[in-house]
C-alpha cells in the first residue's frame, strides 16, 4: 500500500526514524493509532462528558438568564454557554445543531415577552 503524506508529516516521520526512537514507519503508525484510541476512551461519550461538566445544564441556564432577550421569539440550541444554532422552528434548529456536530444540545423557545407569574386564586 502506498500512502501520500504531507511534506511536514513526512519530515517528522523521517526525524523519528533517524533518531532511533522507532524502528519502522509501521511502528510509528501503530503508536499513533493506539494513542488515538486512548484519547477517545479518555474523553468518554458526549453524554458522559456533558454529565460531568454540567449535570443540570447550568451553563445553558445561566446563558438564558443573561442573553435570552437577544433571541426573543426564536428557537435556540445551546451547548454550554454557547449558541450553536437558532431559527424559527425546533426541528430546523436541532438539525442545524446536529450538522455542526452537537448531538444533544438544549433546544428551547425564547418567548417574545416574559410571561407574568400567575399566583392563582
Amino acid at each position: 500500500m502506498a500512502i501520500q503524506l504531507k511534506p511536514e508529516t513526512e519530515r517528522l516521520v523521517q526525524e523519528k526514524l533517524e533518531s532511533g526512537e522507532f524502528q519502522s514507519v509501521d511502528e510509528i503508525i501503530e503508536q499513533g493509532i493506539q494513542a488515538g484510541r486512548g484519547k477517545r476512551q479518555a474523553q468518554g461519550s458526549e453524554a458522559e462528558r456533558r454529565a460531568a461538566v454540567s449535570p443540570a445544564r447550568s451553563l445553558e441556564q445561566e446563558w438564558l438568564k443573561h442573553h435570552a432577550a437577544d433571541y426573543a421569539g426564536s428557537w435556540v440550541a445551546l451547548e454550554g454557554a454557547r449558541v450553536v444554532a437558532h431559527g424559527s422552528s425546533a426541528p430546523q434548529v436541532l438539525e442545524a445543531a446536529k450538522a455542526e456536530g452537537f448531538e444533544q444540545p438544549l433546544v428551547v423557545h425564547v418567548p417574545s415577552e416574559r410571561e407574568l407569574p400567575f399566583g392563582g386564586w
